[in-house]
């Protein structure tokens, strides 16, 4: 005769086994009661607890930090087995083991078991079985038994999952971070336009450059087999961010150090440190190294270009472009465009490059210009279109500016002064010369003779409208004067013709209104009119310099005044101007005139000269 029999065990399977071996029947064993037992090493400790005692457990910091070691010993009741459990437990477990889970199966059961007792016999022993501690249990394990035991009842539970216990997973090191937001010589920029780089494009005022994250340390944590989750070997990272002056600061949080700009300009950085500089200076401007360089024309930078190797251009053609307050180009301008305060250009340009600027020198130039002040050395087959201007040598070009200097005039160029054109040294063949109110027209006043003459389309449209209303009006005044002379005079007008006479006052004020009105749109037409014929007859009061005997011939200088052109071949030296409708040439007039239209060139005149 068996009789069940109570033991303290380490390993309830283990003795199971042992027992078993003693006996032709099966046996089997219920768990009734279990103590954990921790050993802490350095400096050398244990301690046991009860399940009773287990609440300090689900502190973080005591399960992880509190004991090396974790062992439990459980009070099994040994039986003779009449039948097997019909519950099953599946377990879910991720990697770490720190989070368990238990999907419930079954078959049939008896509704008469103790259904709950069996199916936490069922999970104990699965625990057991798989080295896992009964330890942070889940504080709803209670409530997901008992949700189990009503879904058995409706027999619904098979597959219900629930959360069992869970561990304490650990928190990596973060190891500190140096992150560019700017670069400074990148090639490459993937959240910029096609044809822009990073590092050529200047900074915003306090933008954020660059951060360095500080370390974080990590924790520890340990699973629910009561094994130390132990964490790698911090990297360590410097910050080696160094300044070289107050055009960038810092800004320290207590995560981590925020570097931002100064200023507005380009990033840089030598061997003293990190700054933001105005001043950029590269090889070469191509799509390649260094993208488009776009700045504001406001803000003083300074764009510097050096290829002394003539057989490449400075500037690539194509769709790069320079746009910045100061550019200096020690080289060749593509196909390209290009925009500035001030510009100088040592190289040459291509026919179809065009640049913009409010100061320019260039020393050989084919393409477009358009500013204020220019001083070019060559200019072969380009248009000019500025306020002052100085050529040295020009042949085959187009120019059209308020005064105009040209050293030597060679062939086929087309001139178009404002003011003051001045040929120094010679002038060649072919050349053309013209002065005519289109050109002040079509470049300073073309949205002033727009406005007027859409006003006076307006005008014309609105006094017809009143010229048809006056005369309505004048109509029924006309009409109805008899009739309302006699209601006046009578001495008893009945109702009718006193209405009749109010109607026939208010007609009349009406008709005042619109004769007074048309008076006033009249003058105005005449007004725009007459400003209209005034620009369009505009004649400048242009002066034509030839300081020098014109060698050959076919150079032919036109006034345009009333649409009338009045043209002279200049074979002679002298000031020509327009008077009384015809050319007009003087031998003799005041050099210092000239000398004084030179002063905006004077800077560059001097540079020549040294």
């Amino acid at each position: 005769m068996f009789e069940n029999k109570i033991l303290q065990v380490a390993n309830p399977f283990e003795t199971l086994k042992f027992e078993q071996e003693n006996y032709d029947f099966k046996l089997d064993f219920r768990i009734l009661d279990f103590s954990t037992f921790c050993i802490k090493r350095n400096p050398e400790r244990s301690k046991s607890y009860t399940q009773d005692e287990l609440e300090v457990f689900y502190s973080n910091d005591f399960f992880v930090k509190n004991y090396d070691e974790f062992y439990q010993k459980f009070k099994i009741e040994i039986f003779i087995k009449a039948e097997e459990n019909p519950f099953k437990f599946s377990l879910k477990i991720n990697a770490n083991l720190t989070l368990l889970k238990a999907c419930l199966d079954y078959e049939k059961f008896d509704p008469t078991l103790d259904l709950k007792e069996n199916l936490r016999q069922a999970l104990y022993k699965i625990l057991i079985k798989n080295q896992f501690l009964l330890l942070r249990l889940d504080k709803k394990l209670e409530t997901h038994l008992d949700q189990c035991v009503s879904l058995l009842k409706e027999n619904k539970a098979k597959g219900f999952e629930f959360v069992v216990a869970q561990g304490v997973d650990k928190t990596e090191h973060q190891k500190a971070q140096l992150i560019f937001y700017r670069n400074v010589g990148e090639t490459a920029s993937e959240d910029r336009g096609y044809d822009e780089r990073s590092y050529t494009q200047p900074v915003e005022k306090d933008e954020l450059l660059f951060e360095f994250i500080h370390k974080k340390i990590g924790k520890e944590g340990r699973n629910l087999k009561g094994e130390l989750l132990t964490l790698e070997p911090l990297e360590k990272v410097a910050n080696s961010i160094i300044l070289k002056d107050e055009s960038i600061y810092a800004t320290n949080l207590p995560d981590k150090t925020q570097y931002f700009s100064a200023k507005y300009g380009f990033l840089t950085k030598d061997i003293e440190g990190f700054s933001v500089s105005n001043s950029l200076k590269v090889s070469r401007v191509d799509l390649k190294n260094t993208g488009s360089i776009k700045t504001d024309l406001d803000k003083e930078i300074n764009v510097e270009v050096s290829n002394k190797n003539f057989n490449d251009d400075a500037v690539k053609s194509g769709i790069v472009s320079i746009k910045a307050a100061n550019v200096n180009i020690e080289g060749h301008v593509g196909a390209t465009e290009l925009k500035a305060t001030k510009i100088q250009i040592s190289g040459a340009t291509h026919a179809k490059s065009k640049i913009y600027a409010q100061s320019a020198f260039i020393a050989n130039h084919k393409g477009f210009f358009e500013g204020d002040v220019v001083f070019i050395k060559n200019l072969e087959r380009g248009k000019i279109k500025a306020k002052n201007v100085y050529v040295k040598h020009c042949i085959a070009s187009k120019i059209e500016a308020d005064n105009i200097f040209i050293e030597d005039l060679f062939t086929d160029s087309k001139l178009y002064p404002k003011k003051n054109l001045i040929i120094l040294k010679n002038m060649k063949s072919n050349n053309r010369i013209k002065v005519s109110p289109e050109t002040l027209i079509n470049n300073e006043y073309k949205d002033e003779m727009e406005e007027l003459r859409a006003l006076l389309h307006k005008l014309d449209t609105k006094l017809t409208n009143l010229i048809k209303q006056k005369q309505n009006l004048y109509l029924y005044l006309v009409q109805n004067q008899t009739k309302i002379i006699k209601i006046k005079k009578s001495k008893d007008p009945q109702e009718i013709e006193i209405k009749l006479m109010a109607i026939y006052d208010d007609i009349l004020k009406k008709y005042e209104r619109s004769t007074l009105e048309y008076q006033q749109l009249v003058k105005l037409k005449h007004e725009i009119k007459r400003k209209l014929k005034s620009l369009s007859n505009t004649v400048f009061e242009a002066k034509i310099y030839i300081q020098s005997q014109p060698k050959e011939v076919d150079n032919i200088l036109e006034f345009v005044s009333n649409s009338k052109s009045f043209y002279l071949e200049l074979n002679q030296t002298g000031l020509y101007n327009f008077c009384e409708d015809k050319i007009k040439r003087q031998i003799e007039y005041d050099e210092n005139e000239i000398e004084m239209l030179k002063a905006p060139f004077l800077e560059f005149l001097e540079e020549e000269n040294s």
